[in-house]
Order: structure tokens, then C-alpha cells, then sequence
């Protein structure tokens, strides 16, 4: 068996969607915090549960559209599943923040990617919690709580410590609940653990 990695450096990650902002009719525009996923996974996690991340990550981009912040505009989330034989290969790095930083990357379709305002994190999964659920809307619910555990326990990088993290998680808990991913019973079971 062996790791799988769908994104690297340049990849979906960097280029995640097209537009990050949006006019409407009145004139104003709506920015879109751009979110994506850096997906690693083992070979267990496949059907079901691969089709539910990609959900999960077209999720977390749309729960965020209109966020607005001045010092973080992207977001990658470095999602890792693995088996528990690869769990010691994958540990939960320390949060890095790029204000503005211009990287080259053979693994890129282009020669140069600038970093701007982006902030890089994981998000290690439970492999037994993940796989234990039986439908996509059970793996919708444990990575939505998941997701906001981590957001939680997120230890931001000095030069964003002023990013306004209670607004930003609230966000994310009011949108996994209007979308009926997870209920308030969800939220408070979480915090009593």
C-alpha cells in the first residue's frame, strides 16, 4: 500500500477555483476567500469517502464566499487520511502564512506560483472515525466536525494573529448548519469532549 497524494505544489491547491470574486446585481462585489484541499490518502479511502472529500472541499469554498479579510485571502488544507500503518509519516505540521512569496515548483504546469496572503495548515482525519461512517452525508457530518475542531485548535502564525478567527469559525459552524451537515447538538457535543 502507499500514500496518495492529488495535490501538489502548483496543483489544484494553488490554482484552486477560477474566480474569487463575484458582481452582483446591484453592483457590489462579493469576494470569495479561496479554500481548497491538499488531499493525501491512503488506498482504503476510495468511492464513498474519496467522492465525499471532494464534496467537502466544493463545501468549505462555497462557505466561505463572501468571507472578506485583509490579511488572508487563500487557504490550502492540507487533508490527510491515511491508514495507520502511514499515520507516523504524517504529522500535523506547524500553520505557515506567505504574505507575498514567489516560489518555483517543477511539479508546477508553471515555472513560478506567488503565495499571496495564503495560509497553509493541516488537517489530519481520524482513519477509523472517517471510515466508520456509512453514507456521504455521515462523512459530510464527521469531517464538518472534524473540520471545525481543527479550526478550534488552529494556532496561527504570528504575522496573521489578528485574523478574526471567532468570526471566521462561526462562519464555517452556521454554514455546516444551514446546509444540514451537522446540527447545534453536533457543536455542543464537541466542545463537552
Amino acid at each position: 500500500m502507499s500514500a496518495l497524494s492529488f495535490c501538489a505544489i502548483g496543483s489544484k491547491c494553488i490554482n484552486n477555483k477560477s474566480n474569487n470574486a463575484e458582481i452582483t446585481k446591484n453592483g457590489t462585489i462579493n469576494f470569495r476567500m479561496k479554500v481548497s484541499l491538499s488531499i493525501t490518502i491512503t488506498v482504503e479511502i476510495e468511492g464513498l469517502y474519496k467522492n465525499a472529500l471532494f464534496l467537502f472541499e466544493d463545501l468549505i469554498s462555497e462557505a466561505f464566499f463572501g468571507f472578506k479579510s485583509d490579511l488572508i485571502e487563500e487557504m490550502c488544507v492540507g487533508f490527510v487520511c491515511v491508514s495507520p500503518g502511514f499515520s507516523e509519516f504524517f504529522k500535523a505540521k506547524r500553520p505557515k502564512f506567505y504574505d507575498d512569496k514567489t516560489i518555483k515548483s517543477q511539479a508546477s504546469p508553471t515555472p513560478e506560483i506567488r503565495l499571496y496572503k495564503h495560509l497553509i495548515f493541516d488537517f489530519i482525519m481520524d482513519f477509523e472515525t472517517y471510515l466508520n461512517a456509512k453514507d456521504e452525508k455521515e462523512c459530510l457530518r464527521v469531517l464538518a466536525i472534524s473540520f471545525l475542531k481543527v479550526l478550534e485548535e488552529l494556532k496561527y502564525p504570528g504575522k496573521v494573529k489578528t485574523f478574526e478567527k471567532e468570526r471566521f469559525n462561526q462562519t464555517a459552524k452556521n454554514f455546516f448548519i444551514k446546509k444540514n451537515i451537522i446540527s447545534e447538538a453536533d457543536i455542543d457535543c464537541k466542545q463537552s469532549e
